[in-house]
């Protein structure tokens, strides 16, 4: 259920497929480059999954992986509050995901 609402919540954002002004050269050039921005963890991964220097467009994969991370996080707010799975619990722990400056976030 938590991963079925964060996908409809989601899904404009899925669908728009944008990239920020700073992101833009990467996907065009195929170049990494996040080691600078101050994101090493982030060259490091990418580097580790495409088995090489030259980046390539995944666009949804990382949006669909942050998606499971959440309806998961939401799973555990529910189960170590001690709280059963009622609807209102439900919307209280996708209160958090929920914000504007949250879905900036994940932009």
């Amino acid at each position: 259920i938590l991963l079925l609402i964060s996908f409809v919540y989601f899904l404009p954002l899925i669908l728009s497929n944008s990239y920020y002004v700073d992101d833009n050269e990467r996907a065009l050039s195929g170049l990494t480059g996040w080691y600078y921005l101050g994101r090493p963890l982030t060259d490091y991964t990418y580097n580790l999954l495409s088995q090489s220097l030259i980046g390539i467009d995944v666009f949804p994969l990382g949006l669909l992986v942050s998606l499971f991370a959440l309806s998961y996080s939401s799973y555990l707010m529910i189960k170590l509050t001690g709280d059963r799975f009622t609807l209102s619990s439900i919307f209280i722990s996708c209160m958090i995901w929920m914000t504007p400056f949250f879905l900036q976030n994940m932009s």
